[in-house]
């Protein structure tokens, strides 16, 4: 099995992540982070 990853090339600022985390909400933020997955029954 191979994985491999590619760095968000515009990930959020620092301050705006401080924003975020101090009151994250449920289904209003969302991650830089993301997983594909191909699969065959």
């Amino acid at each position: 099995m191979d994985i491999s990853t590619t760095a968000n090339p515009n990930p959020v600022d620092d301050a705006r992540l401080a924003e975020i985390l101090a009151n994250p909400g449920f289904g209003t933020n969302f991650t830089d982070h993301m997983v594909t997955v191909e699969w065959t029954p």
